[in-house]
């Protein structure tokens, strides 16, 4: 492995935010190569230097922003979620109510039984967006 390649792991390394993989890869080249060794410990010594500044508090508005910034996103996605199973579940049932009532009327035409599965998944899907909508509304606007 060369060494411009394997520098770019060195910050990562020196903050302990690499992978098991990577550090092996690291170890076993500043093992080999001198400049590379030399240049992973002085970052090495940065990061334990920066480690023991001391570091202030986060205040609590942003504690409490960053925290209702994490519900909004926990909610979009419960939200999304349950739109498409939503959808999903009306078309379910849209195309089971064009079976069956193909099979009690028989003759009649296909358009209207299509037009029916259309109109049930977007209902479906309406209802469920509507949903999620009151929901966030409840928590807070988010």
């Amino acid at each position: 492995m060369n060494c411009d390649s394997v520098r770019e792991l060195f910050a990562l390394s020196a903050a302990g935010a690499l992978d098991a993989a990577g550090e092996r890869l690291v170890a076993e080249h500043a093992r080999e190569c001198a400049s590379c060794a030399a240049e992973l410990a002085s970052l090495g010594e940065i990061a334990g230097l920066l480690g023991g500044l001391p570091s202030q508090a986060p205040s609590p508005g942003l504690v409490l922003q960053t925290q209702l910034l994490v519900a909004a996103e926990a909610d979009r996605r419960e939200g999304a979620r349950l739109a498409l199973a939503a959808g999903a579940l009306a078309w379910a049932i849209g195309i089971a109510t064009w079976a069956a009532g193909r099979a009690i009327a028989g003759s009649s035409p296909v358009w209207i039984w299509s037009i029916w599965c259309a109109a049930v998944g977007t209902i479906g899907s309406g209802v469920a967006a509507t949903l999620v909508s009151r929901r966030r509304a409840e928590r807070g606007g988010l």
